[in-house]
């Protein structure tokens, strides 16, 4: 079970969080594809898996990826992201 199943996360972890909304966009909607093409650039072959100092991040205990917020549609999904 990992630290954010247990509803805890140890100090010094990572969090990806994706929140797939673009509910409120004026002009033009996308940003609710941000988490998936976040995670897509992340993991590609071109990306580091290391912070500055060297620390290996991804793919170690202290980066945990929860996936994307399930989100309803509408007004609820604003709700829901407050709560």
């Amino acid at each position: 079970m990992t630290a954010t199943q247990q509803g805890a996360v140890r100090p010094g972890t990572v969090v990806l969080l994706g929140v797939p909304l673009d509910e409120n966009s004026s002009l033009l909607r996308g940003p609710a594809q941000a988490p998936g093409r976040i995670r897509e650039t992340l993991f590609s072959g071109s990306s580091s898996d290391c912070s500055e100092d060297g620390t290996v991040v991804v793919g170690s205990e202290r980066f945990v990826d929860t996936g994307d917020l399930p989100l309803p549609q509408g007004v609820a999904a604003m709700k829901a992201i407050e709560t």
